[in-house]
């Protein structure tokens, strides 16, 4: 569930040269790197 739509399209519309929106980068470095050290996995760093 989404409490704050505006940050959260905020989110989408910014973009660098490593990943295609902040929610991604977000996503990738916190929440899957997260995952991927407790399973014993490698970590990925870009998409």
């Amino acid at each position: 569930m989404v409490l704050d739509k505006e940050n959260f399209m905020a989110l989408l519309s910014w973009t660098d040269n490593k990943y295609n929106n902040k929610e991604e980068a977000r996503v990738i470095t916190i929440i899957e790197s997260r995952a991927a050290k407790t399973l014993g996995e490698c970590v990925r760093g870009v998409q």
